[in-house]
């Protein structure tokens, strides 16, 4: 951490009371101060607009990452490109409007993008065999029926993979 960082951050360590690196208040008081700082944005606000935006019609050409010492004939580790926004938060302490330049970097990763699908994969098929238990003994009651179909859903994080159907008995 810069010299400017730790003496525009209170002793504590992080101005936003919630210890949040990577809030607007934390980021406008170290820009103010005229440190650099270096986190994930969180994916909260205009963020997920922005990143959908930038990864669906980028605006600048994506560059190949590298290792410092990766040959050139080894497959990228990544690739991405930079993208540099306006900031602007209002200090309520001072009631005085903070101004300043942040830098995205939009990166991709071949392996954390094949980590996440595996992930998800599995996540899929744990959902699957759950939900293809509760066919086999659906019980009686509807209500109880859609419950675990939901609750399944939600625990293996799946509602947005999986199709969910209103079972019904044929009497």
């Amino acid at each position: 951490m810069s010299a400017a960082t730790r003496a525009a951050l209170p002793p504590s360590g992080l101005p936003n009371p919630k210890g949040k690196a990577g809030s607007i208040e934390t980021r406008a008081t170290i820009a103010s101060n005229g440190g650099i700082y270096c986190v994930p944005v969180p994916m909260t606000g205009q963020h997920p607009q922005y990143l959908k935006q930038w990864v669906l019609d980028p605006p600048a050409e994506a560059i190949e990452i590298r290792l410092p010492q990766q040959d050139e004939l080894e497959r990228a580790v990544g690739k991405g490109f930079e993208m540099e926004l306006g900031k602007f938060w209002l200090n309520p302490e001072t009631n005085k409007w903070v101004r300043w330049h942040e830098r995205y970097l939009v990166v991709y990763s071949q392996s954390l993008a094949e980590s996440a699908i595996r992930g998800q994969q599995q996540r899929i098929n744990q959902a699957q065999t759950a939900l293809n238990k509760l066919v086999a003994k659906p019980g009686d009651n509807q209500e109880q029926l859609s419950c675990k179909v939901e609750n399944i859903l939600k625990r293996y994080r799946g509602a947005r993979f999986l199709l969910n159907h209103n079972y019904r008995r044929n009497n």
